[in-house]
């Protein structure tokens, strides 16, 4: 069976970008830990130029992602965007958001919601916008 990351790397080679500084592939899981099966993001980012926008979607350890990026929290001041999977982790991903000087916003459901319904046997999945405070943009669609 073809993993996600070998496609990705196919992926990347097909657009031109596998040697593209800005784009790195691990075989590991993001964390708030380093070890043989999982690294943090501050690891991951150590050798980049720090990175403008950061994606977060792990179903369920956004918190834990978010633990092992405190370096580029602090210094990189990326903005973030964060799909959360329950009312808890949101909340804590906007307190800890907070703490380290973000502004977070939630991103409403897309129009057609309200038409075609989320088919996922989930209770909650929403997206957060991060970013630091003194850098707000209009973002067309977020509410504050």
């Amino acid at each position: 069976m073809d993993s996600a990351r070998s496609r990705l790397l196919r992926n990347l080679a097909f657009n031109g970008y596998e040697e593209d500084g800005r784009v790195s592939a691990s075989a590991k899981f993001v964390a708030s830990r380093d070890d043989l099966r999982n690294c943090t993001l501050d690891s991951l980012c150590a050798d980049l130029q720090w990175p403008y926008f950061v994606k977060i979607e792990v179903d369920g350890s956004e918190v834990e992602v978010l633990r092992g990026s405190e370096k580029t929290l602090q210094a990189g001041r990326p903005a973030w965007l964060i799909e959360t999977h329950s009312a808890d982790l949101e909340m804590e991903c906007v307190k800890m958001l907070g703490t380290l000087g973000y502004l977070t916003q939630v991103i409403p459901n897309a129009w057609y919601r309200t038409v075609i319904p989320e088919t996922r046997p989930i209770p909650h999945n929403r997206w957060l916008f991060a970013e630091p405070r003194g850098c707000e943009r209009p973002v067309s669609g977020v509410r504050k």
